[in-house]
């Protein structure tokens, strides 16, 4: 995804997530990459809220299959995978629905 829009999703100053993400113009696909910066033991799960996407909408994640609502992916996140290891990395590529 050359061009669209570029999004900052987290502080990795503050945050123990560093993410961005890359939204086509018209909204119908996102590509999302997040690294967890600091992992330790019994840790809350991580969730990274998108931003651009088409209201109201359904989005699959290519890599797993799975649906989710464009609403709960920008207000809830989605949440990243706990595992153990720095610097972790991530990488989601959602495409909308018809």
């Amino acid at each position: 995804m050359l061009n669209g829009l570029y999004f900052r999703l987290s502080d990795p100053t503050v945050q123990e997530v560093g993410a961005w993400e890359f939204v086509s113009e018209n909204g119908e696909e996102a590509l999302v990459s997040a690294v967890m910066l600091e992992v330790h033991g019994n840790m809350p799960v991580t969730y990274v809220k998108l931003k651009g996407l088409c209201k109201d909408s359904v989005y699959r994640e290519e890599g797993s299959g799975r649906c989710y609502g464009s609403d709960a992916l920008m207000e809830s996140g989605i949440p990243l995978p706990v595992e153990m290891g720095e610097y972790r990395a991530y990488q989601m590529y959602f495409k909308k629905m018809e």
